[in-house]
């Protein structure tokens, strides 16, 4: 009863259907980051961090100036609008570890210069800019 109740609770982005808790707590971030299953792997702070974005490789890097910790998405293709697929290699770490995986993730929501990536089946997110 209570997933039924949380499902018809969800709202809708466009043509979106938010159908889990993780997904409606991610579209309602507002920074740059990662997460995987409600844990924030990475977030950008602006004060902090270091953010590059490469037009020909479509590829987004953001990093800690000492690269104690960094997190780098190449899309193929930059969703254009919501409900459009793309491929996504994650790279992500630290100096001591670091893990590299592709999924497919659909883009939820486009507002500003900012983008919403959600993988359904793990649960995980990309709030990107793109500058």
């Amino acid at each position: 009863m209570t997933i039924f109740l949380t499902l018809i609770s969800c709202r809708r982005t466009e043509n979106i259907i938010v159908d889990s808790v993780e997904m409606s707590e991610f579209l309602l971030l507002k920074t740059p980051c990662y997460i995987v299953k409600e844990e924030l792997m990475y977030e950008y702070d602006i004060h902090r961090d270091q953010f590059s974005f490469n037009y020909a490789r479509n590829c987004f890097r953001f990093f800690t100036p000492n690269q104690e910790s960094f997190l780098c998405c190449v899309l193929s293709p930059i969703p254009k609008k919501e409900g459009e697929m793309t491929q996504v290699r994650i790279i992500f770490g630290n100096q001591e570890k670091r893990n590299d995986s592709t999924t497919q993730m659909q883009c939820c929501k486009i507002e500003s210069n900012y983008i919403w990536l959600w993988d359904r089946k793990e649960k995980r997110g990309l709030v990107l800019e793109i500058k």
